[in-house]
């Protein structure tokens, strides 16, 4: 469980660096940037990054892509209000 108190983000990019840093480690105990996954998992994750978001407020959209497996590359589109 991460602090709630920690959770006041000021910009986009403040959030997008926590689901890279804290909730990725949380919830996969690996770095973002050397992560290794199944296509059959993209959807879950997916869900998990526009969940995540959600609860922080933010509304968006979360897309995967595979160019060559094992690699994967996830875009996330903050919806402005």
């Amino acid at each position: 469980r991460l602090p709630q108190e920690t959770l006041a983000f000021r910009e986009e990019l403040d959030v997008l660096k926590f689901l890279c840093r804290d909730l990725w480690v949380a919830v996969f105990r690996k770095q973002m940037d050397g992560l290794r996954t199944n296509h059959q998992f993209l959807a879950f994750t997916c869900g998990l990054l526009c969940g995540a978001l959600s609860t922080l407020g933010f509304q968006s959209q979360v897309t995967a892509s595979v160019a060559t497996l094992p690699a994967c590359k996830f875009q996330v589109v903050i919806q402005k209000s």
